[in-house]
């Protein structure tokens, strides 16, 4: 079969064949033990850990941010810093970490709900009646005036002065009473916030309003995780965020103390764990035999590190590859033209989608042209099928890819489109 002769169509490979290919299962779970941990996140989770404990006081309250786009890890540097701050007793803390998923909710009320009754866990289970009770109680009062609460600057004192006197039991009253059986715990205590950039305008704000007044008692320290560009984006939105991206950035440093960053992927991390993987996928024995690596090694050295750049990405893509080579007649399909193909489907779907309508000039042969007059002299212009995506740097990548499996777009495409 020639390259993507079918453009994505194939035949169901033999049973024996499909039994001998080996089979993991994906399921985009964080991690949760170091000896998962393939991309060195651990390190990153262990110096975060250490900040926390060293920072951690009972008389005041942290907030600390861990910044990272969608699929970059941030979940399972969560699951790794909460077993080093748990398990750490060195410094003779006994720490308690209690996640909060504001957007597993509905609306201010459930988030509000779901954040009190994330903090009375932290209550022993036989001797912690009072301090539930207390929560339960605080809950009822700080509820129904988030929406007068405002996010920053002197109003933020104001505001809690006329809470007192419109509540029978003053707020500060309430609050003091709260921290004082918090502190009696003697247990240092980490709320985790994890996707606050999943949250709705509203959401978002009335969150940051509890984390900025109503929920920092003293030894109770914040973390909250989220992909800085979309919480940016939402703080944006109109009629309920800032006018700029820089008053945005200003306003979450009011918020957060602490900014720290899942940093990104190096480039030999990404195609180390591609090669690895794709190694599992196709067998040494195949790549051998039947692998062109000069077709293939500007794309996975460049190409493919510069597109997938978070674990999420890597791993979903590994999986789709892995499911190809298991449906499809290996015997009648080129392994690298099954690989590019995937890549392309996955990273460029409107691309993909406008193969069959190019057919004609991609499976153009070299020599004399057999196709119709119209073709005989005329170059191919890839600018219109590139022109469905949006960055440059996009347009390159797709069309090195479609270069790799066509050599009508190889001796066509010396330039940028």
């Amino acid at each position: 079969m020639g390259a993507l002769a079918e453009l994505g169509g194939g035949n169901p490979m033999s049973d024996q064949y499909s039994q001998e290919l080996p089979h993991r299962r994906w399921r985009d779970d964080p991690i949760t033990t170091v000896s998962e941990d393939r991309l060195e996140r651990a390190p990153v989770a262990q110096r975060a850990a250490r900040l926390i404990a060293e920072n951690h006081t009972p008389h005041s309250s942290v907030v600390y941010g861990l910044e990272g786009p969608w699929g970059s890890g941030k979940t399972s540097v969560i699951a790794l810093l909460t077993t080093y701050l748990t398990e750490d007793r060195s410094s003779g803390d006994e720490w308690r970490v209690v996640s909060f998923t504001p957007w597993a909710t509905t609306g201010t009320e459930g988030l509000l709900s779901e954040f009190f009754a994330a903090l009375s866990t932290i209550a022993p289970e036989k001797s912690g009646d009072k301090v539930r009770n207390l929560i339960a109680s605080y809950a009822d009062i700080a509820r129904p005036f988030v929406s007068l609460i405002p996010l920053a600057g002197s109003a933020v004192v104001e505001a809690s002065r006329t809470l007192e006197h419109r509540l029978a039991k003053p707020w500060n009253v309430a609050f003091e009473d709260l921290a004082t059986e918090l502190r009696k715990l003697h247990t240092p205590v980490l709320v985790v916030v994890d996707g606050i950039d999943r949250l709705q305008p509203t959401e978002l704000l009335d969150l940051l309003k509890v984390v900025r007044l109503l929920g920092r008692f003293p030894g109770v320290d914040f973390l909250l995780a989220y992909d800085e560009q979309t919480l940016v984006g939402t703080l944006q939105s109109p009629g309920h965020g800032s006018a700029s991206k820089a008053r945005a950035r200003s306003f979450m440093e009011k918020i957060v103390q602490y900014p720290l960053s899942v940093p990104p992927l190096l480039t030999s991390k990404i195609v180390r764990a591609l090669s690895t993987g794709l190694t599992d996928i196709v067998t040494p024995e195949r790549i051998e035999k039947n692998f062109d690596r000069h077709r293939f090694s500007d794309i996975i050295l460049s190409i493919m590190p510069a597109q997938l750049t978070t674990s999420r990405a890597i791993e979903r893509f590994l999986a789709q590859v892995r499911e190809q080579f298991r449906t499809h007649d290996l015997d009648e399909m080129n392994d690298v033209d099954l690989i590019l193909e995937t890549f392309l489907r996955i990273q460029f779907p409107d691309v993909f989608a406008l193969l069959q309508t190019w057919k004609a000039d991609l499976t153009k042969g070299h020599g004399p042209h057999n196709s119709l007059d119209r073709y005989r002299d005329k170059q191919p212009d890839w600018t219109g099928l590139m022109s469905v995506l949006e960055r440059n740097a996009d347009r390159d990548a797709a069309l090195a890819v479609l270069g790799a499996i066509f050599p009508a777009v190889r001796d066509t495409s010396p330039t940028r489109v």
